[in-house]
């Protein structure tokens, strides 16, 4: 069976289209361009699925370099709604987000240093995007800046937790290989 996934060309930009386009030949992967859309048809659901999850990191402002590695390195790409979490009052979300960024891009900065994982932040949504652990430790330290635990005790979770998460799949890797 072949599934087919679209992509509206004007939702993203020409540049990022040619870099999407050469990677598809470079892999014989299957497409229609018109004018309007890009069809892109495969056999495997699961690819096309990952295929949708870069094109919207691409979309949240990830670099397709960084965005294809959800296919080609199995990265993560997560999403937070700051706005749910801001419970409808306008001034906490916008509090919540600040935290997020921190002053200058602070916290934001750190958060990508420690964790390895690379953030977007936009007008409601935290956009997260890196290998299984990288993502997984900046989402749950967001999570905590968002909730309101000080930017100190976040920064030293996600040094801890990113080693717990290591050590985890060490232990996993370790198990499989019996």
């Amino acid at each position: 069976m072949v599934y087919q996934y679209e992509i509206e060309r004007k939702e993203i930009s020409q540049v990022t289209v040619d870099k999407l386009l050469k990677w598809l030949s470079e892999h014989n992967i299957k497409f229609l361009k018109t004018d309007h859309k890009i069809i892109i048809q495969h056999d495997d659901y699961f690819f096309l699925y990952r295929l949708d999850k870069v094109i919207s990191a691409i979309k949240a402002g990830f670099r397709f370099e960084d965005a294809i590695k959800i296919i080609t390195e199995d990265w993560e790409y997560l999403v937070i709604d700051v706005k749910k979490a801001a419970e409808k009052k306008s001034n906490h979300l916008l509090r919540m987000l600040s935290r997020v960024i921190g002053e200058k891009g602070k916290a934001k900065s750190m958060l990508e240093e420690l964790t390895k994982a690379k953030i977007v932040i936009d007008d409601r949504f935290v956009h997260i995007l890196g290998d299984k652990i990288s993502s997984q430790a900046a989402y749950e330290s967001i999570r905590k800046l968002i909730k309101g635990s000080p930017h100190s005790s976040v920064f030293d979770f996600a040094v801890s937790y990113k080693r717990h998460l290591k050590n985890k799949e060490r232990e996993a890797e370790y198990y499989l290989s019996l």
